[in-house]
């Protein structure tokens, strides 16, 4: 469809033209009367067709008018058929040239929507993984349609091609987005099935007194919901709300729990010091078993004091130092002095919150075993090897005296072994 100031300009092209008739001072009142009668319809024809029809029929009219109240005056009849047909001629080039005009527009508004459709191809075709992506490629989409719509007309031979193929991108744009938003949508429908077992299971959590299993839990729940995708928008907030509830009633408790117990370690802490100020004064009497029996009641003493936080367990390891004098003043074997140490090393292992601590420890041991193991292997090797010298031969008395060695230190880690396994096991 033209615009109006097309139209304007096509019809101004040819009134100019008849304006020479329509001045004519040879034509009558009434011939100037109809002509502007005439005229007038043109302005207003919305065909552009239409109004080169009307046009020229005016030229024909007007002539044959004046033609007519010529009479038989031929030479001016002659003049005037001349005239006529050289404005007619004028009129039919102009036009020709403002069509020419219109079809170079169209064959631009081709290539341009052609590009439109190459850029829209472009975009329907990247790849696209979740929501927020897809916004951003429904709004490219809307721009390219926008601009497409736009561009004017095209070649009539041209419409229906052009016109298919941006139909069948913005098709390919549609299944694509459709298919995945029904796709997300199942996916959030399962998320919100798992989201609904987590609040049921923190809701079964949360009054109980098992702290130091359910705090885990809790914190592998609160993982799980991190990772759970997103919900149909009209849960989500109600369902954020339940979880937080649940999450928050446990460590409210939990957190009350803790200082409540905190108190009772800092006066545990406090007895511990005041304890290891009254063992300063502890003395051996040179008696063996009396001074064993003293030792080991310190101990226990100690033990039956309670644990104290992590971050005071310095006056464990003070307690530990003060032990190690005294079995070094002992006339006690290696083997009971080392495993008196690390019974009450395993005692402050088993009090500790950190469970790791104690596998951490079997794994240690089991490792000095292989360690110690490797090591007899070796020098049995070696002295095996050298077994043909002479037994006082000083290389031979050092092997054999650490081989000698390393078998005690292996006895004594595998009664370690067997110790932690004990532990372990109860």
């Amino acid at each position: 469809t033209l615009t109006n100031k097309e139209k304007v300009q096509r019809i101004q092209l040819a009134l100019d033209k008849v304006n020479v008739l329509k001045t004519d001072p040879e034509l009558g009142d009434t011939q100037h009367t109809e002509i502007k009668g005439k005229i007038e319809p043109v302005e207003k024809q919305q065909n552009r067709f239409a109004q080169w029809v009307v046009v020229d029929g005016l030229v024909e009219s007007v002539s044959a008018s004046k033609l007519k109240g010529m009479g038989n005056n031929q030479a001016k009849v002659a003049a005037l058929r001349s005239a006529i047909s050289e404005l007619t001629k004028q009129i039919h080039d102009k036009r020709e040239q403002l069509f020419e005009k219109f079809r170079e527009k169209e064959t631009e508004n081709l290539v341009k929507k052609k590009e439109i459709i190459q850029n829209l191809s472009t975009v329907v075709a990247e790849p696209i993984e979740n929501h927020n992506q897809w916004q951003g490629q429904i709004k490219k989409v809307e721009e390219l349609r926008a601009e497409f719509l736009k561009a004017g007309k095209v070649p009539l031979e041209n419409v229906d091609e052009v016109w298919n193929e941006f139909k069948k991108v913005l098709r390919d744009f549609n299944a694509s987005k459709n298919n995945f938003y029904k796709n997300l949508k199942n996916e959030q429908n399962d998320n919100l099935t798992k989201k609904l077992a987590l609040i049921e299971q923190a809701n079964q959590l949360k009054d109980t007194e098992d702290f130091a299993n359910a705090t885990a839990v809790f914190q592998k729940i609160q993982e799980d919901w991190k990772a759970i995708g997103h919900v149909p928008r009209k849960f989500s907030d109600e369902l954020w709300k339940n979880f937080k509830d649940a999450c928050n009633h446990y460590f409210d408790r939990y957190h009350a729990y803790k200082k409540e117990a905190n108190k009772v370690v800092d006066e545990v802490y406090e007895q511990k010091k005041a304890y290891l100020e009254g063992l300063k004064s502890f003395e051996l009497t040179g008696d063996h078993k009396t001074d064993l029996d003293g030792i080991k009641k310190h101990i226990e003493s100690w033990k039956t004091l309670g644990k104290v936080s992590e971050q005071k367990r310095h006056i464990d390891r003070k307690f530990n130092k003060i032990l190690d004098v005294l079995f070094e003043k002992l006339s006690m074997s290696k083997k009971d002095s080392e495993m008196m140490r690390f019974s009450n090393h395993l005692e402050n292992l088993k009090g500790s919150d950190d469970k790791r601590k104690l596998e951490n420890e079997h794994i240690f041991i089991n490792r000095k075993i292989d360690e110690i193991q490797n090591d007899l292997f070796q020098l049995e090797n070696n002295i095996q090897c050298i077994s043909s010298s002479k037994a006082n031969n000083p290389l031979i008395k050092e092997v054999e005296k650490s081989i000698e060695k390393l078998r005690e230190d292996l006895k004594i880690w595998k009664d370690k072994q067997k110790q932690i396994r004990i532990l372990k096991d109860a």
